[in-house]
């Protein structure tokens, strides 16, 4: 499942319907998605997890996109009685300091904002001194800090 905001972009939408497309083209490997949006408030992310469980089929895996959504997601989930990573998976699209605080703490994915910067200053010393700017996209991959929210498929319960 993917935890995340509204969209309330056109990137939001194109980031959702990427993770459906994905799930579906692993769909021999029974693998199934879902996508629930919420607001970063209690009551909504509450909500939104609940309606995760409330299928026939629960996740295996949650991905949240928010720190106010993972904080909120492992809540809920501690109040469901569900247990990280026996029974569900959590990993968070970015790293933030205090979710070092969770336990089991969440595996993250975090984007090296040095490299960032150091390419838009390349980028802008590139205008300054040639009058140009890049004609090609560029990408920036995270990179995957391992924490104790991902168990072994082997491990987990069968809903």
């Amino acid at each position: 499942g993917l935890l995340t905001l509204p969209p309330f972009a056109i990137g939001g939408v194109v980031g959702n319907e990427a993770f459906l497309d994905a799930c579906r083209s692993h769909a021999t490997h029974r693998v199934a998605g879902t996508v629930h949006g919420c607001p970063a408030r209690p009551a909504a992310v509450e909500a939104a997890v609940r309606r995760f469980f409330a299928g026939e089929s629960c996740p295996t895996a949650i991905i949240v996109t928010d720190l106010v959504l993972a904080i909120g997601l492992y809540t809920t989930l501690a109040r469901m009685g569900r247990q990280i990573p026996r029974e569900v998976s959590v990993i968070s699209t970015g790293h933030w300091s205090i979710l070092d605080f969770l336990r089991p703490p969440p595996t993250c994915y975090s984007y090296s904002w040095e490299k960032l910067s150091h390419r838009i200053l390349r980028i802008i010393d590139g205008h300054l001194r040639f009058g140009r700017w890049p004609d090609s996209a560029w990408k920036l991959l995270p990179s995957l800090q391992k924490g104790g929210s991902v168990g072994a498929p082997d491990s987990r319960r069968k809903p």
